[in-house]
């Protein structure tokens, strides 16, 4: 409970995160090993359902670690996603659907940069201290908060403002604002996504997916 409840306060610090995640888990090693020199299956069933509880705490404790550490990158993945939906805002045009085939790889290249620049530099000081099981726990967090980012800032983009939600108010009330709420969506209609840019998104994410699936070794 200490350490959970500090841990927040030492994840800006390089190796401690990685310690003593690493710390736990060899508590759970530890722990298994104790059980098999006490018997194993053959143990007291009150002793084993003793040390099997505490293997499943310790292994909540863990991935609630993982999930504070991979959450403490929010604020910098939100911005190298921002930097993403900017450089893919600059490729809307068409284009026929081979040349956005084979301009896709280049482009998401070039979209992808500020992640992956970001993420090289985190995992490989992750990936050098973290035991495999624990940077398993961190690449799954820092998985599902980039996916995240990216579903609700390029794929499902918010309205930059209230106007849209104010307007849907407005003809449900009054059919004469209909015609209003109909250019509205017009023009945020502008701002979705073109065949050449869902080419890129969908290079973007099978790179991102490898990326992962490598460990965080590209």
């Amino acid at each position: 409970a200490i350490i959970s409840n500090d841990f927040s306060s030492y994840c800006g610090k390089e190796n401690v995160p990685c310690i003593l995640m690493n710390n736990i888990q060899q508590l759970r090693i530890q722990l298994e090993k104790m059980f098999e020199n006490m018997g194993g299956k053959e143990l007291d069933p009150e002793a084993s359902v003793l040390l099997k509880e505490l293997q499943v705490k310790l292994s909540g404790v863990l991935d609630e670690l993982s999930c504070i550490f991979g959450s403490s990158f929010q604020a910098m993945i939100e911005e190298c996603v921002r930097q993403m939906s900017c450089e893919l805002n600059q490729m809307r045009g068409n284009g026929n659907s081979s040349t956005n085939r084979n301009n896709a790889a280049m482009d998401a290249e070039i979209m992808l940069r500020p992640l992956m620049d970001f993420l090289d530099k985190i995992l490989s000081i992750s990936a050098k201290i973290c035991e495999k099981t624990v940077l398993k726990r961190v690449l799954k967090e820092l998985w599902k908060l980039v996916l995240n980012r990216i579903e609700k800032q390029i794929v499902l983009p918010p309205f930059t403002d209230q106007t849209g939600t104010q307007m849907i108010f407005s003809a449900a009330k009054d059919l004469g604002q209909l015609s209003k709420l109909k250019d509205h969506v017009i023009r945020e209609e502008a701002r979705s996504m073109t065949p050449r840019q869902c080419s890129i998104m969908e290079v973007a994410l099978a790179t991102i997916k490898q990326y992962f699936h490598a460990g965080g070794n590209g």
